[in-house]
Parts: C-alpha cells; structure tokens; sequence
C-alpha cells in the first residue's frame, strides 16, 4: 500500500508501544543499560555486538539497527547539526541573507577553521 508506520519510545521498560515486536526493523540509540539494547533491538542483540550503552554521550546519533534482512546488528550514525550552526543559519536566513557568516565546522566534536 506503500504504507510507512514507525513507532518511537524513549524508556524502553515501559510498554507504550505495544506492538514494538511486530516492526521488522529497529534502531536503538544510547541506552543507560545492556538490558534495554535487548528490550529496544531483540533478544540476542547485545550479544551480537548492539552496545548501545557503550556509546558515549558524545557521539550524538550513533546507534544500532537490527530485524528483517540484517544478519548482525550495524553500527550507524545520523546526521548531526549543532545548536550553534543552526542558529547560524536561521540568523543568516531571517536577515535575508544581507552578511556573510562563517558556520563552524566540527570534525570529531571538535570545531576547526572552514
């Protein structure tokens, strides 16, 4: 039908989406516990290399996938914009564009010259 239905939980533990094992794919972000990597992602996640709980705070929008079609749990990253840039931009915009400015590049977390 060309249908797309996601469902999105912050607190694995509780059941707000009742029917999370019938999604036959599943991201998991950082989790505070090796528990929730199996709660988030399926039994047998963290085993096969899903450590979500050892991502650390600074690397916004690494995860895991795993479900349908993929033999073992992937490590992926989304994109990440910080706060500073998007102001930047919306600053840039709103002013219609009249100035130059220069957006801050980050390389590693860390910010470099453009």
């Amino acid at each position: 039908m060309g249908y797309t239905v996601r469902g999105y939980v912050q607190e694995p533990t509780k059941d707000t989406v009742p029917v999370r094992e019938l999604f036959p794919r599943r991201v998991c972000l950082r989790v505070t516990s090796k528990t929730h990597v199996g709660m988030v992602l399926g039994d047998g996640a963290y085993e096969r290399g899903a450590w979500a709980n050892r991502i650390e705070e600074s690397a916004a929008g690494v995860g895991y996938i795993w479900g349908e079609g993929i033999c073992e749990p992937l490590r992926v990253r989304a994109g990440w914009v910080p706060d500073e840039t998007v102001k930047a931009l919306e600053n840039y915009v709103t002013n219609g564009g009249a100035h130059v400015i220069d957006l801050p590049v980050r390389r590693g977390g860390e910010e470099v010259a453009a």
